[in-house]
């Protein structure tokens, strides 16, 4: 389940879209930044997690 995840993100990480496993009222949208972080010695991309609830967004960084 990880792994499909991930391939989800990854593949799907240039738009945003909406989980396909949602399916209450609440939509999560993942956009990827531009942005790269230093960790550990290289360059990592950074996601973004939008978690829409009615009409509220909240913002989730990555770490």
């Amino acid at each position: 389940m990880q792994e499909k995840d991930e391939v989800f993100l990854t593949d799907y990480a240039n738009t945003n879209v909406i989980d396909r496993n949602s399916n209450s009222g609440i939509s999560v949208l993942v956009e990827k930044k531009t942005d790269y972080y230093k960790m550990k010695g290289g360059l990592i991309p950074c996601f973004f997690f939008f978690i829409k609830i009615d009409t509220s967004f909240y913002l989730i960084p990555c770490f």
